[in-house]
């Protein structure tokens, strides 16, 4: 992108910026990691607004990990599961703490060598549901695109739905 101001942050100053970012109207995209000189980076794409260049926002993940922003912004919380799944950047304090890309069961493989210490932040961990009567239906993984697939599991008594649980 050749209109982009690139920005590097601590991972401390990230919230306030996200806080400033939102109350003056713009909008996070997404959130990625990156290796660089062998060291990871998390890069948050920020939209100021209309008729203001993208920001990219570039943080050095520090030893403990992230703090997790998808309790201020939502749609980040897919993007740091992805990023712990793949990358092994730990996400704390996430408010869905288990894996979303990696299949349940398998050991993930990040793709960066600098993160594969054999430590993997996120094991795959359901929500509780107790109950005799719950049932549990685990549909998938299917494909629902040439690139996509989904894993869906309910848990249900009935008709009734208890908990959605997308992955």
């Amino acid at each position: 992108m050749s209109n982009m101001l690139v920005l590097h942050l601590r991972a401390t100053d990230v919230p306030g910026n996200i806080e400033n970012l939102l109350v003056q109207g713009g909008r996070m995209q997404m959130v990625y990691a990156s290796s660089v000189d062998g060291r990871i980076e998390a890069c948050y794409l920020a939209a100021p607004g209309a008729g203001k260049p993208f920001e990219l926002w570039r943080v050095a993940v520090p030893p403990g990990g992230l703090p997790s922003m998808a309790a201020h912004v939502p749609l980040l919380g897919w993007y740091e599961r992805e990023m712990q799944d793949l990358s092994g950047v730990g996400v704390l304090d996430h408010p869905e703490p288990y894996a979303l890309v990696i299949e349940r069961g398998t050991d993930p493989a990040p793709f960066f060598a600098a993160m594969d210490d054999g430590h993997y932040p996120a094991p795959h961990v359901l929500p509780e549901v107790e109950g005799d009567d719950v049932q549990e239906l685990d549909f998938g993984p299917i494909r629902a695109d040439v690139f996509e697939s989904g894993q869906f599991r309910f848990f249900y008594i009935g008709e009734r739905i208890l908990r959605y649980h997308p992955r």
